[in-house]
């Protein structure tokens, strides 16, 4: 009897201590749940994480900017095995950086359905700047031909003479490819920008008429999360910030496309899009992240406000039809605390209750996990009344957060940070110790 009772504690026990967001110790070269990847190219060095991506061997793929000895920025990619090492078998040395005579500026990646690596970038040419989507290969992170194309690379101008700001890329389950961001014209007003490419590169112009939708919402639009819903056939789901004619402030943004045209979907919100608020005042408010719930068709739309002058992380619950959910946290929660905090990135858990990733200022910058229950309540067994810094480099440098995967039940954040004394950014990624098992199959 007392052994089985000793058996019992030492299982609660260690639940206990395994749900509270510590760093894992058995990922990373150190053990210590974190992994530096410096590329160290530039002067100064420099790299910038955006994205990640994680396959089914549990292999993380950090995709971002890297500014190369020619003074260019290029695409950059590492891999990690799945204990936090770096993956020396892939590219070279573990890195892989792309090449071209011209920069780019990374936004976001995918697994293409081919299970390729599409990143999308912003290109500038002059004093334009166009949409770019490339190929890379998994296995060595370099640009390789688009299946039935001779490109690597596509670039899309929507507005001639314009800019146009390429944000995030999602791949339909059809394997299409949606490029989402905004575009500014000659008027220098941005218009919500929304390119749909076939699996092998091709404009698809069953979009729209020519495979680019426009959201023009009067004023400003900047979409840059999209999410796929199956609501009506096929939905893409978008999120970001819309400010009225004549005024400085923004709200947050969600508006939903037909899949068949490219179409506002007037069955969500009547109009096709939503505008949403956190308080009465006029603080700029921005969707940096969308989550769906797929049991139900609620999506969670996250991103910052501003309280007091100080930038808060905030997060609301929608309604398939557009209406905020008053049931998770009476229509949206701000997550307080002494400095700014901004989120960069949602998931949701197994029971439907969203976890946030974001970048967290207080005496230091640092990444930060925030996790709640499906009521919008921070959840009190993770980390620190519900909230856990990641702290990377040295004390009171910036760190910055960029995305959030899910590698069996754990989550993995990744980012970048300055680690030395006098260098640059480098890549950088830890794993949590938590018996939290996320949702699987989320659509970014």
């Amino acid at each position: 009897m007392k052994l089985r009772l000793l058996a019992a504690c030492t299982f609660a026990f260690s639940a206990l201590a395994s749900a509270n967001g510590n760093l894992d110790p058995s990922y990373g070269p150190q053990a210590d749940g974190r992994v530096i990847v410096p590329f160290d190219l530039g002067s100064p060095p420099t790299e910038q994480a955006v994205d990640a991506l994680i396959d089914s061997d549990n292999r993380t793929y950090i995709v971002g900017q890297v500014k190369t000895a020619d003074g260019l920025f290029q695409t950059g990619m590492t891999r990690l095995l799945p204990n936090g090492h770096i993956d020396q078998s892939f590219g070279v040395g573990g890195r892989s950086v792309t090449t071209s005579s011209w920069s780019k500026s990374p936004a976001g990646a995918a697994f293409a359905s081919n299970g390729y690596i599409l990143v999308a970038a912003r290109r500038d040419f002059g004093d334009d700047a166009y949409f770019s989507v490339c190929n890379h290969s998994p296995e060595t992170g370099t640009t390789v031909l688009f299946e039935g194309n001779n490109v690597a690379c596509v670039f899309i101008n929507p507005i001639v003479n314009g800019n146009d700001f390429v944000q995030d890329i999602l791949v339909q389950p059809d394997g299409k490819i949606v490029l989402v961001g905004y575009s500014r014209n000659l008027a220098q007003k941005y218009i919500g920008t929304v390119v749909r490419l076939n699996s092998n590169g091709t404009v698809d112009n069953t979009f729209s008429g020519d495979g680019i939708a426009f959201i023009d919402l009067g004023d400003a639009t900047l979409p840059h999360a999209v999410a796929w819903t199956t609501q009506n056939g096929g939905s893409i789901l978008l999120c970001g910030s819309v400010r009225a004619p004549g005024v400085l402030q923004t709200d947050m943004l969600a508006a939903r496309l037909r899949s068949d045209n490219g179409a506002l979907d007037t069955s969500f919100s009547l109009d096709g899009w939503a505008a949403y608020t956190f308080d009465a005042e006029q603080n700029s408010e921005i969707c940096n992240a969308m989550a769906v719930r797929k049991s139900d068709g609620v999506f969670f739309i996250a991103g910052q406000t501003t309280v007091g002058g100080v930038s808060k992380g905030a997060i609301k619950a929608v309604s398939p039809g557009g209406s905020p959910m008053a049931n998770f946290a009476g229509g949206g929660l701000i997550i307080d605390g002494s400095g700014h905090f901004i989120i960069n990135d949602v998931k949701l858990r197994a029971d439907g209750s969203p976890v946030v990733l974001g970048t967290r200022a207080d005496d230091e910058t640092d990444l930060h996990v925030v996790a709640m229950t499906t009521a919008g309540v921070l959840q009190a067994s993770f980390g620190t009344s519900g909230q856990r810094s990641i702290d990377f480099g040295l004390p009171g440098e910036a760190e910055q957060a960029a995305a959030m995967v899910l590698q069996n039940g754990r989550p993995v954040v990744v980012g970048h940070a300055l680690t030395a004394p006098g260098q640059g950014y480098d890549f950088v990624a830890a794993r949590l110790d938590t018996d939290v098992i996320f949702a699987d199959g989320f659509i970014k």
